[in-house]
């Protein structure tokens, strides 16, 4: 199977266990059946994705929390969208208080929707619904 028929894969990075928790109930409760990959550090989740064992070139749907312990969410953010394999992925941003110039960066650094927290609520459904549609359609890039 080419990497481009194959399933998304959604990529949670969120730095807190319970979050990150409820983030995959929260995914499974839009009725995905998709592999869930979680990382608690965007170190971990770089080396995955950049990897040669990890997403495989295979479509990605990432979820990020823009809080981890080891580093900025946005500098993760960038080095995704710097990346030839990651740049086409949806990112859902994940934060926790209404941080406009957080938002703002979020966008100017490629995130397809950033949404506050709690993750129960229907507009984070609704955001992993859009990015998983998103995740599988192919449309050309701007220049």
């Amino acid at each position: 199977m080419s990497p481009e028929s194959r399933p998304v894969c959604i990529v949670v990075i969120e730095g807190l266990e319970r979050d990150a928790w409820l983030i995959e109930r929260a995914i499974r409760g839009t009725g995905a059946s998709n592999e869930v990959v979680a990382f608690r550090t965007g170190a971990e989740a770089l080396t995955w994705l950049f990897g040669d064992d990890g997403s495989g070139g295979r479509p990605l749907l990432i979820v990020l929390g823009l809080s981890l312990p080891d580093m900025a969410g946005a500098d993760l953010l960038g080095q995704l969208k710097a990346n030839p394999h990651t740049r086409p992925a949806q990112v859902v941003v994940l934060t926790t208080i209404e941080d406009t110039e957080g938002i703002r960066r979020s966008y100017d650094l490629g995130a397809s929707v950033c949404i506050t927290e709690p993750v129960d609520d229907p507009g984070f459904v609704e955001a992993i619904r859009l990015g998983l549609f998103l995740s599988v359609i192919e449309a050309p890039e701007l220049d």
